[in-house]
């Protein structure tokens, strides 16, 4: 008895890969918004020490998530 070898899926694949993806960006301006707003706690007495802004920061991974949905 011969086993079947399971021939790869593009289309599984390639979904996988875009969820994959969005979870990536999606984890990635959490996990910097919260770094960013840890340090910024950190040192909001210190007026020497740079403070980081996240006004934007939204928006730009809005704009990477819609480029990934566009290209990807």
């Amino acid at each position: 008895m011969t086993k079947k070898m399971k021939q790869p899926n593009a289309d599984n694949d390639f979904d996988t890969l875009r969820e994959e993806i969005d979870k990536l960006v999606e984890n990635t301006e959490m996990k910097m918004n919260e770094l960013i707003d840890d340090y910024n706690t950190k040192y909001e007495e210190d007026y020497d020490a740079p403070q980081v802004s996240t006004c934007d920061l939204s928006s730009l991974f809005s704009q990477l998530s819609d480029f990934c949905e566009d290209h990807i």
